[in-house]
């Protein structure tokens, strides 16, 4: 999954896709097939998301500001906020989002607050910048499964203590993510025909999840790299041939422990965890006619995955 120009996957291939805010989003395009190539080794595609542009088809000097809120039952309320600013040289945006509902359930309120800042900066015909900023606080309470007598009783309510084990309102489950994600990328038409796009992408994650038996908490750091080469040509027949590499790693510290009412026990165990994948691709199409199009992708991956438990047995 990729945002903009930036991998928004982490390297272990998870996507939140919850952190995003919906008014942050402008569009979305699903690949599948030798399209996907570009994007890894394309098993289940990609999903290209587009950040929204108040301005998308005015190219003078202009600024935009739109303003979103909307409610409804179970405590729902959203509200969005986003500035677009336009100029010959420097375009720039800054959308905020919250959300937040009470849930149909007992133990089902959520929270979200969302900040994304997008710039990019054309110092000449051949050269552009992108920069990407965004940091989302995400809060939302899990509820539990039912028995079919215990959702015809109330389908309201969150699961409920049994002798041995004891409620999720008791033991406050929950998820808390708080994420930043920072991003760069650079474009260099070289000629007529030819040229570069460079991407570098970080993100840095602190993540809780009181549960119903344990409680875990991560920190994750994850850095992306994507360069490609691109050819087109329009006369004749339409040809386009891309060619690059990607690489990402990640770094997660892992701590497990028992739940007591919401706080992490005393019974800890720790595990490092790294991931590292990387890839290179190419992809041709061209357009004999106006009917065919052709197209071929390659593309070749590698995973590398450890573990290593610090606190805990067996180390």
């Amino acid at each position: 999954m990729y945002l903009d120009d930036f991998i928004f996957s982490d390297a272990g291939g998870n996507s939140y896709l919850n952190l995003l805010d919906i008014n942050s989003v402008g569009g979305a395009e699903i690949l599948k097939g030798p399209a996907g190539s570009l994007y890894g080794a394309g098993t289940g595609g990609a999903v290209l998301l587009n950040t929204a542009n108040l301005l998308r088809n005015v190219y003078a000097d202009s600024t935009a500001i739109k303003l979103t809120m909307n409610g409804g039952r179970f405590g729902t309320f959203n509200q969005g906020l986003q500035f677009q600013r336009n100029s010959k040289h420097v375009s720039y945006s800054l959308i905020q989002g919250h959300a937040q509902a009470d849930g149909y359930r007992d133990q089902s309120r959520m929270r979200k607050d969302n900040l994304l800042f997008r710039m990019s900066l054309q110092g000449n015909e051949k050269v552009r910048t992108e920069i990407l900023m965004m940091y989302t606080d995400l809060f939302y309470q899990t509820p539990g499964g039912l028995t079919l007598a215990q959702f015809l009783s109330n389908p309201r309510q969150s699961r409920p203590g049994t002798a041995t084990i004891p409620s999720v309102k008791d033991q406050k489950t929950a998820v808390y993510n708080k994420t930043a994600i920072l991003g760069l990328a650079n474009t260099v038409q070289l000629n007529e025909n030819w040229k570069t796009v460079s991407s570098f992408t970080t993100s840095v994650t602190g993540f809780k999840n009181p549960f119903l038996t344990n409680y875990e908490r991560r920190d994750e750091l994850n850095i992306g790299l994507r360069s490609k080469w691109v050819y087109e040509n329009s006369k004749g027949f339409p040809f386009q041939w891309v060619s690059g590499v990607e690489v990402q790693k990640g770094e997660y510290s892992v701590d497990s422990s028992g739940n007591n009412k919401g706080i992490p026990d005393q019974n800890k165990i720790n595990d490092e965890v790294m991931s590292r994948q990387q890839f290179v691709f190419s992809q041709v199409a061209l357009s004999p006619s106006r009917f065919i199009h052709l197209q071929a992708g390659f593309s070749y991956n590698t995973f590398q995955y450890s573990i290593e438990r610090k606190i805990g047995v067996p180390s």
